[in-house]
């Protein structure tokens, strides 16, 4: 997609603008409105970010903000606000912020950010570790996967977090990357695996887990529960088989599982962002079920 630099836009362009063919992005970028709207919403969530780092000459982004530029994971938020900081660590009057961004009080060591595109973005590991602090453990456990997954070295992370020092919130992201894994297939996997290690302490939760021949589930939960997340893509008919075909599948699978004595417990994405409290309610029955 093409951002439109609005300060250097011709009459034309700001005609496009005043007609709605073109839609102000962030900052003072424009795009086409057409094109704008046909990205997905976590596409849109990038394009607003990269536009905001373009309207800033000091700032840097960071925590979610960074962690979009650098291709992570990140649960999306409909209020999610571009994050960016000033390298010497002060912070601009709070009339000077542009609208749906926030500025976060940090010092940033030369080596924790870089230029990316035109834009200054914070390291990958640095991302991480702020998204952990600013955001909390299911945020900062959803990164952090993504993080390993991409082939970062838990050693090198570990060293980004004990120069960091005491700072606000730092438990939270050695606790992130102590749990993280590099072998979660999608950021709702990870957002699960988040909700069940802080809402049933004590549970053993195990993802990728092949628990019967030709047959490998999300997460395993005390050897008996079976989670399962399924994205709307699995049975848009497209992207692996007919949806009619994978869903008999899904039920033979099913019966299987059922059949060896497993308990199973499915949930989308968008139930995972609704209802958390009634999804841990859910494997807590089955695991009680199970227990009985």
């Amino acid at each position: 997609m093409n951002l439109i630099a609005l300060h250097e836009a011709t009459h034309e362009t700001l005609a496009l603008v005043a007609a709605g063919q073109l839609i102000q992005v962030a900052g003072g970028y424009a795009c086409d409105r057409a094109e704008w709207e046909a990205l997905a919403y976590h596409e849109q969530q990038e394009w607003r970010v990269r536009a905001a780092g373009l309207s800033v000459r000091k700032a840097v982004l960071v925590g979610k903000s960074a962690a979009r530029i650098h291709g992570l994971w990140v649960l999306s938020a409909r209020e999610e606000e571009v994050e960016l900081t000033l390298p010497a660590g002060g912070l601009p009057r709070r009339t000077q912020w542009s609208t749906g961004y926030r500025y976060r009080r940090l010092i940033l060591a030369d080596d924790d950010y870089r230029e990316i595109d035109g834009l200054r973005v914070t390291s990958r590991p640095r991302a991480c570790i702020d998204t952990a602090r600013f955001h909390g453990f299911a945020d900062g456990l959803v990164a952090m996967d993504s993080l390993l997954r991409q082939g970062y070295y838990r050693e090198h992370v570990s060293l980004v977090i004990a120069r960091m020092g005491r700072c606000k919130n730092i438990t939270v992201a050695r606790r992130c990357l102590e749990l993280a894994i590099s072998t979660s297939e999608s950021p709702y996997e990870s957002f699960a695996r988040a909700l069940l290690i802080e809402g049933l302490p004590g549970a053993a939760v195990r993802p990728q887990v092949r628990v019967l021949p030709g047959v490998r589930v999300d997460l395993l939960v005390d050897e008996h529960v079976v989670v399962e997340i399924d994205g709307d893509v699995k049975y848009d008919g497209q992207t692996y088989r007919g949806t009619e075909e994978t869903i008999v599948a899904e039920r033979a699978r099913e019966k299987q599982l059922h059949n060896a004595g497993y308990q199973m417990v499915r949930y989308s994405p968008a139930q995972l962002r609704r209802e958390p409290e009634r999804f841990i309610a859910e494997v807590s029955a089955a695991l009680a079920r199970k227990a009985a």
